[in-house]
């Protein structure tokens, strides 16, 4: 039962045709989105310039390539991904010296300090 987040059965093909089918109506119907449309074709290199059925498909793939990215799922607990990738953000952000400090911090805070020393030697392990 794949699917986007809790919707089952919905995969990229499905957002990807839905999409396409949303996109062609809304040229049909709606001269805002043909303008949105033909603006986009315009800027496409020389022999696709100004085909409408390119930039819907272009576009329907984006969003079902987008939807997928973002219902990808989270790394296992205890694998290190986790807390790598908190690290990174945290590094990011102004203000921040020590941000492997600040993700063990936050770590204990949602974990606990034993379950997240847990974590901490199961991720020392997979390096």
């Amino acid at each position: 039962m794949e699917g986007l987040g809790k919707i089952p059965y919905v995969n990229g093909w499905v957002v990807f045709t839905a999409s396409a089918v949303l996109l062609f109506l809304g040229a049909v119907y709606s001269s805002s989105v043909v303008s949105f449309l033909s603006m986009i074709a315009a800027a496409i290199p020389a022999p696709l310039t100004g085909n409408l059925i390119f930039v819907v498909l272009l576009l329907s793939g984006t969003i079902a390539l987008v939807l997928k990215v973002l219902d990808a799922p989270k790394p296992r607990l205890g694998s290190g991904k986790r807390f790598a990738s908190l690290e990174r953000q945290l590094a990011r952000r102004p203000g921040v010296k020590n941000p492997s400090a600040l993700a063990a911090h936050i770590g204990r805070q949602k974990y606990g300090k034993q379950r997240f020393q847990k974590l901490a030697v199961q991720g020392q392990r997979r390096r």
